[in-house]
Order: structure tokens, then C-alpha cells, then sequence
């Protein structure tokens, strides 16, 4: 117990011994410290605090194309990441660009080069002073959702109360109009009109090429007319069958009564080169020829050919009746010949109409193939102008009513989307300074430096390795101490504020002497 007792007052004294030696170390960095505090207090400028408030009520309403399509609103619950996105919309760039720009433009607060039009300038010393301006707006704003809330509160430390006040005010407006330009973007409604126009001027081409392809064709219905075309020429195609046949039959007649005149021909003479005396002559009598008069010419022929046989046999052929005779029966016999010979011309103008009218129906079915092959080529092309039509017309439809429907949504979200943020709290600024609060600084600045001192003193007789007392030499020696004297030699001992400045500068290096032991 005794030494328990014995070892806590030794403690006690040690720690009052380092206070008591290093005592005017002690005054005179609190006394720094202090006045330094007190210089800051007094002297610094004045920071006010303006402050406002604004409540997010819900969250914006989701626009997807199958929401649209259906024309139906979902809204969602308000999250911990929807609220750190509001306030980084209220912390970016762009909202304190406006923010300044505007109050610029007012002639208040900040003074920013603006361009004629009252915009930005575009010179890089204009660029860059705002800047600067924006990232001093931005170190002295701060945002914080409210825990447990919906709440966003919004402070900024300025050196003017009005002037941080007209400065929040202003920030918490360009953030309401930069949201809704985020959330309800202009181009949106561009990008609709400029679609549905797009597509209203193919659909306009695609007609044009269309009626062209009409017109170049001059059939509005082709399918129709292939199909006539079609009948017509099947009919042509049948007349040219029995066409086909009346060529050949009159292609072999002909070839026949050739034949048969060629015999005549060469009975003839056969005739007139037979001796005096064997002038009996050989008819042809074109028994085979299918016509009615030629045969009954030939009948005719053949008859006086039999009673001129009778008569021949009576009579010598010099007689009157026998000469009478002959000369009927050569006449008749000429003049079947002649009959063979005009059906023969006759029959040949007719082969000759028939190739012509087979010509004729061949030159007809050939335009026909033509105008079915360009009819064809022209239907495929329109179909394909037709299909490509109605694709347009089908994307242009779907566009329109997207643009219909997002004006709709338009013009209920202009209503609430303003709404869905609240101002709690409208901008405001403190009559009083926040900094520096004298009744909290000077205090709180005493015990810094009484706390900041002892931590110097302490950390003075850590690395002081002086021998102070006899006791030090039997602790640190192992030496009994057999006398001590005092120092009365009188020397001249630097102020404590320049020991002070040796004590940090030389703080490095007894750190490292005492690291090396």
C-alpha cells in the first residue's frame, strides 16, 4: 500500500517537476497560441451563414417507350440515391455557372465580363475568372440530406449576409429551371418534330416515285392488264395453231398441184417429141385434187376424151369430126389446166395471207411478252415502292403518336414537375457572424493552447537528456552523487520564443538521435 502510495506521488511529482522546468515554454506557447487566436478572432473577416430548405416530394415520373405506349404514369418511392442526385444536381457546375452568369447579369455579387447578348463571353480570361469563381462558390456551399427525411438543406458562408442571400436564393432558382431542363429536355420535342417531318417528306418522295412509275407505265393496274394480256395472247396463240395447220395443208397442196403441173409439163413434152405418126397424146386429169370444179372439168375432159377415142376409131384423124373433136378436147383439157394452175396461184396468195397473219399474231404475242416483261419489272419495282410506302407511313404513324403522347406528358409534367420540389425554407442569412463566433473561438482556442503547450513541454523533457537532478545521475549513471553545486555563473539565456523556434527546428533531429539509440 505504501508503495503504491509511494509510487503515485513520484508520478505526480514527476509530471508537476516537467511543468514546474519547462514552465515559461509553457507561458509562452500558450501565450502565442493565444494571441494567435485572439488576432483571428479579432481581425479575420466576417463569414455569414445563408441557408434554405427545399423538400423532395416524389420522384420524377419514369418515361420509357412501353410506359408511353401505354400511357401510364409510375411513380416510385423517393430513395437515399434519388435524394444524393438532387443534390448533385444543386452542386454542379453547371447550376453555379447559371447561378453566377444570372447575378452578373443583374449587376450583383460577382462580376463577370458578359457578351452583348448577356451571355458568357468567349475570351479565356472571362473563362477563366469564372472558373475560379465557380470553385469558390463551390467550396463555400455545402448540401446535406436531412437524415431520416426527404429534406435537402442547403448553406452557404459568405462574407455578406445580403449577398449570400441573394446568392442561395438565386442558386435554389437556376436549380429548379436546370432540373426541369434535365428531366423534361427541349429535345425531345425537337427530335419528334424533326422525325415526324423526316418521315412525312420520304412518304411525299415515295408517292412521287410512285405516280412516276404510273405514269412511265401507263397502267395504274398492271396486275389486271398482264392478266388480259394473258387471255389475248392465248387467243392469238390459238388462231396461230389453226393457222399453223392451214400452212401446212396449203404448203402440201401446193407442193401436189406442183407436182402435177410439172407432170403436165412433161407429158407436154413428152408429146411434141414423139414421131410423126405416134401423136397420140397423155392428160392428167388431177384426179386427186380436192376441188369440185377441177374435177368436174376433168370429167368433162374425160368424157371427150372417150368419144374422141370412139371417134378415132372410126374416123382417121384427118377427118372434119375427128379435127372437131380434138380441138374440143384440147380446149377442155387447157382450159383445166388453166383452172389447175389459177387454183395453184390461188392457194399460194392464200399460204401467203396465212404467213402473214402468222407473222402478224407472232409480232402481237412477242409485244404481248414484252409488255408483260416490262409490266412485271415495272409491278416489282411498285411493290417494292409500295412496300417501302407503307413502312414509312407505318414508322410515321408510330412517331406521330409518340409525339402526341410526349406532348401530353409534356404538358402534365410542366404542371408537376415543379411541384414534386418544395422551399421549406426560402433563402435567409444570418444577422449575426458565423465566423468568427468570439464566445466559442476564444475558449476553445485557450484550451488548444494550454493543451497544445503541455504536449510541447512533455515532448521538451522527452528528448532533453540533461542530467537536472542528483537523482538523475544514480537513475541514468549508476553513480552515487557525493555533492552538487550550484550553478551561479551568470549567462546571458536566449528568449523562450526564440527556444521555442530551436525546439521545433531541432525537433527532427533529436527524433533521429533518439531512433539511432
Amino acid at each position: 500500500m505504501n508503495t503504491e502510495s509511494q509510487n503515485s506521488e513520484n508520478f505526480l511529482r514527476e509530471i508537476l517537476f516537467i511543468v514546474f522546468a519547462n514552465k515559461r515554454l509553457i507561458i509562452d506557447t500558450i501565450a502565442l497560441i493565444f494571441i494567435a487566436v485572439l488576432a483571428v478572432a479579432l481581425l479575420a473577416p466576417k463569414k455569414y451563414t445563408a441557408q434554405s430548405t427545399l423538400l423532395v416530394k416524389g420522384k420524377r415520373v419514369e418515361r420509357n417507350p412501353e410506359i408511353v405506349q401505354q400511357l401510364q404514369e409510375k411513380r416510385q418511392e423517393i430513395t437515399r440515391e434519388d435524394l444524393n442526385s438532387e443534390a448533385e444536381i444543386i452542386a454542379s457546375v453547371e447550376v453555379l455557372k447559371r447561378t453566377i452568369l444570372a447575378l452578373a447579369k443583374n449587376d450583383q455579387v460577382f462580376d463577370i465580363p458578359l457578351s452583348t447578348n448577356g451571355n458568357e463571353a468567349k475570351d479565356e480570361a472571362a473563362e477563366e475568372k469564372l472558373i475560379k469563381t465557380s470553385s469558390k462558390l463551390a467550396s463555400a456551399l455545402s448540401v446535406t440530406v436531412v437524415r431520416s427525411s426527404q429534406v435537402l438543406e442547403l448553406g452557404i458562408i459568405w462574407g455578406s449576409p445580403s449577398e449570400g442571400e441573394a446568392i442561395l436564393k438565386e442558386l435554389v432558382n437556376q436549380y429548379l429551371s436546370y432540373r426541369n431542363a434535365v428531366y423534361k429536355p427541349e429535345q425531345t420535342k425537337d427530335f419528334y418534330d424533326q422525325t415526324v417531318a423526316a418521315y412525312q417528306s420520304l412518304i411525299d418522295v415515295k408517292s412521287s416515285e410512285i405516280a412516276m412509275v404510273i405514269t412511265k407505265i401507263k397502267a395504274p393496274e398492271s396486275s389486271k392488264e398482264i392478266e388480259s394480256n394473258l387471255a389475248v395472247k392465248k387467243d392469238y396463240q390459238l388462231q396461230l395453231g389453226i393457222l399453223e395447220k392451214s400452212r401446212l395443208a396449203l404448203t402440201s397442196e401446193l407442193k401436189y398441184l406442183r407436182k402435177q403441173l410439172d407432170m403436165v409439163d412433161q407429158v407436154a413434152q413428152f408429146n411434141a417429141n414423139r414421131l410423126p405418126g405416134h401423136e397420140k397424146k397423155t392428160y392428167q386429169f388431177f384426179s386427186n385434187i380436192e376441188n369440185q370444179a377441177i374435177r368436174d372439168m376433168a370429167n368433162i375432159v374425160h368424157l371427150k376424151l372417150e368419144e374422141y377415142t370412139k371417134i378415132s376409131r372410126n374416123f382417121v384423124a384427118s377427118s372434119e369430126r375427128a379435127k372437131s373433136m380434138k380441138a374440143e378436147l384440147d380446149k377442155s383439157y387447157r382450159t383445166l389446166v388453166r383452172e389447175v394452175r389459177a387454183l395453184m396461184e390461188h392457194q399460194e396468195n392464200e399460204l401467203m395471207a396465212v404467213r402473214d397473219s402468222i407473222r402478224f399474231l407472232q409480232s402481237k404475242v412477242d409485244e404481248i411478252d414484252v409488255r408483260n416483261g416490262a409490266l412485271a419489272q415495272y409491278q416489282m419495282q411498285l411493290e417494292k415502292l409500295e412496300r417501302e410506302k407503307r413502312l414509312l407511313e407505318k414508322t410515321y404513324e408510330n412517331y406521330y403518336r409518340l409525339k402526341e403522347e410526349s406532348l401530353m406528358f409534356e404538358r402534365i409534367q410542366s404542371a408537376s414537375l415543379n411541384t414534386q420540389i418544395i422551399v421549406l425554407t426560402p433563402a435567409w442569412a444570418s444577422s449575426s457572424a458565423t465566423f468568427p463566433n468570439k464566445r466559442l473561438l476564444i475558449p476553445f482556442g485557450l484550451v488548444i493552447a494550454v493543451l497544445v503547450a503541455l504536449t510541447v513541454a512533455f515532448i521538451n523533457e522527452y528528448f532533453d537528456d540533461s542530467i537536472k537532478r542528483a537523482s538523475d545521475s544514480e537513475r541514468y549513471l549508476g553513480l552515487p552523487t557525493i555533492s552538487a553545486l550550484s550553478n551561479k555563473e551568470v549567462t546571458t539565456k536566449p528568449s523562450y520564443t526564440t527556444r521555442i523556434i530551436r525546439f521545433f527546428i531541432n525537433l527532427p533531429k533529436k527524433l533521429k538521435r533518439t531512433s539511432n539509440k
